[in-house]
């Protein structure tokens, strides 16, 4: 009876700790727009990546000649033309994925493949950049984002004037993922 009541208090005392380190995992975990409200605002007026940046119209003459023409991607089959907040289309030159609203065509993200390690920001960095030579480009104003469970960490730049947002993710101290965005929805 004594082994009993202990193996009870035990598993008891087991499931409090679980529950305080879920709690607690779930408290270290920050949500990106909030950290990225709180970064301090960096300039990236002259940011692109390979010449490209938020707010060029892929439609336009101009943007074709110099970049060429990028299609629509595969997996815009994947998402239904009905499905809530979906105003934007996937279209890709093999090389860059583009985030492209649908009805004015405006570049709205940018982001290399992730095996395209010569496109690259203003500042030069690309996919396999060590981390440290990002924040010697960008500077120390970044937030910092973390999805333990989907082994994502990312640093981003904010400018706030020109809301835009520069972000790059790391692993093993080296660049795995660049995404050149709007900041903030541009509806708001």
């Amino acid at each position: 009876m004594d082994t009993k009541y202990r193996s009870k208090h035990v598993q008891y005392f087991m499931s409090l700790i679980l529950v305080a380190l879920l709690t607690l995992s779930g408290c270290e975990v920050e949500q990106q727009e909030d950290a990225m409200k709180e970064a301090l605002s960096t300039d990236l007026s002259d940011e692109h990546i390979d010449a490209i940046k938020p707010g060029m119209v892929l439609s336009d003459a101009e943007f074709i000649q110099e970049h060429g023409h990028f299609t629509v991607h595969p997996d815009n089959d994947d998402v239904p033309p009905d499905a809530p907040n979906e105003n934007y289309q996937l279209y890709w030159n093999k090389q860059i994925l583009l985030w492209v609203d649908k009805e004015t065509k405006e570049i709205l993200s940018i982001s290399p493949l992730e095996d395209n390690n010569r496109s690259a920001t203003s500042k030069g960095i690309t996919i396999g950049t060590p981390i440290d030579e990002v924040f010697a480009s960008y500077g120390e104003d970044y937030y910092t984002y973390t999805d333990r469970e989907q082994d994502i960490y990312e640093i981003g730049y904010v400018d706030h004037d020109q809301n835009l947002n520069m972000s790059f993710y790391h692993l093993h101290d080296k660049v795995v993922h660049i995404h050149f965005s709007y900041a903030f929805d541009q509806h708001n």
